[in-house]
């Protein structure tokens, strides 16, 4: 019986390489508070990241000004572009929440590559490979909050706020440290691997659910009126993931069922 289970699975898989293989798409936001993505409090985003860590993703901002949120984990991490310069803030355990400033320039209408980094001693932050500002941060791991993973927005003191507006893809977040000072920007797909923990290409092709690739984080939902965009401008678009790669992660995830 399971035999049979899994060899229409691979049929369904197969057929569905085809569209798979023809679409990059990237999370679509117009400044809607009611539109994001989001994934259920997990400690795949706390805890497990210890003292290192790497949360990265693409993102294409369509205003200037404000700030403009990219990825968040209320009161544990959170990355933004606010006023024109890609800026996070952090907690860690006894330790209070702040904001940080890489003072580099994330400008509008263009891809860029952002990322941050945590090694229990430093947060580093980065554009297109370029290290910014470091700031000694030490601790002893991410506070633990019970806030969902945000993609877009975020929410404090029941207010939402820092609404983004734009284009977001390929999230990805390690428990270890990918990038130390300057880098050339990845050019092949975000693939899992031992130190992924989670990781979103956006590539769906229907529907709300947006699949982790890791393996072990929750998938995304897309809230309101968050649509996916096809998109062949980017970065991304040559990074995307091939179709057979996708599979194979894919059939990983089925097996360890």
């Amino acid at each position: 019986m399971k035999s049979i289970v899994y060899l229409t699975l691979a049929i369904l898989l197969i057929a569905s390489s085809f569209a798979f293989a023809a679409q990059n798409r990237a999370i679509l936001l117009e400044s809607d508070p009611e539109s994001y993505a989001a994934a259920p409090d997990n400690d795949i985003y706390t805890k497990d990241l210890k003292n290192s860590c790497t949360i990265e993703a693409w993102a294409k901002p369509a205003v200037e000004g404000g700030e403009r949120m990219v990825f968040n984990k209320e009161d544990s991490w959170e990355s933004a572009v606010r006023d024109g310069l890609w800026q996070s803030a952090m907690a860690m355990e006894g330790v209070g929440w702040d904001w940080h400033d890489s003072a580099l320039l994330v400008s509008v209408d263009e891809w860029h590559h952002v990322a941050v980094t945590w090694d229990g001693e430093n947060w580093r932050q980065y554009v297109d490979g370029v290290e910014g500002v470091a700031e000694g941060r030490a601790g002893k791991g991410f506070a633990d909050t019970d806030s969902t993973m945000k993609i877009g927005r975020r929410e404090r003191g029941g207010a939402t706020h820092s609404i983004f507006d734009g284009l977001i893809d390929e999230v990805r977040i390690s428990n270890n440290i990918r990038y130390d000072g300057n880098y050339e920007v990845p050019t092949k797909g975000f693939e899992p691997d031992d130190n992924t923990t989670a990781l979103y290409h956006f590539d769906e092709l229907d529907g709300k659910k947006i699949a982790d690739f890791s393996g072990k984080a929750p998938d995304l939902e897309l809230q309101g009126d968050a649509e996916l965009e096809d998109v062949d401008d980017n970065p991304a678009a040559e990074l995307a993931v091939e179709a057979g790669d996708k599979l194979t992660t894919i059939w990983g995830r089925i097996k360890r069922q």
